[in-house]
């Protein structure tokens, strides 16, 4: 499991190595969004600093980048 924080949202991301997305919200750890977004192993994350998001690179060499605001909704965040 890969996991990276992003202080603009106040969420942990958490990835699997079956290509599903966690997202929790830090001070409750509420689960605020789950869903497989690969259906390659993504072996490695980091944090997208300017959106709040992260980047990840799965096992066919193709980049993501996952920002909240495209898949979460806005409802869920704390801080837009």
């Amino acid at each position: 499991m890969l996991f990276q924080v992003s202080t603009k949202y106040d969420v942990i991301y958490l990835i699997t190595k079956y290509g599903y997305i966690h997202m929790y919200d830090i001070e409750t750890a509420t689960c605020i969004y789950m869903n497989r977004i690969s259906t390659d192993t993504i072996f490695v994350t980091a944090p997208h600093e300017a959106s709040g998001g992260i980047i990840g690179v799965n096992r066919k060499g193709q980049v993501s980048i996952l920002k909240p605001k495209h898949f979460c909704p806005t409802s869920r965040l704390r801080r837009l």
